[in-house]
C-alpha cells in the first residue's frame, strides 16, 4: 500500500516522516521549510493528512503528524 496522507495535501508528509524515523531532524526541518508558506496558508493540511493516514484504513490510530511536525520544529530550534 502507498501512503494516502498526501492525497489532498501539497506537503510531502512521507518524506518528512522518513527523515524523522531515521533521526534526520535537520533534513525533516528542511523539508518542512519547503512547505512553510503552504502550511501557513492552509494549516488544516496536517489534520487532513492525519485523517487520511493509511493506518486509518487498517483501523489503527493514525500517525500523529501534527505532533511530529511540532517536535521537529521545536527540537531543531533547540539545537540551532
Amino acid at each position: 500500500l502507498h501512503p494516502t496522507c498526501m492525497k489532498k495535501t501539497t506537503v510531502d508528509i512521507p518524506s518528512i516522516m522518513r527523515r524523522v524515523t531515521v533521526g534526520n531532524f535537520v533534513g525533516a526541518k528542511k523539508q518542512l521549510g519547503r512547505f512553510a508558506l503552504t502550511l501557513k496558508e492552509k494549516p488544516l493540511q496536517l489534520s487532513e493528512a492525519e485523517r487520511t493516514c493509511i493506518l486509518n484504513l487498517r483501523r489503527q490510530p493514525s500517525v500523529a503528524i501534527r505532533e511530529v511536525v511540532d517536535f521537529v520544529l521545536k527540537e531543531e530550534g533547540q539545537n540551532s
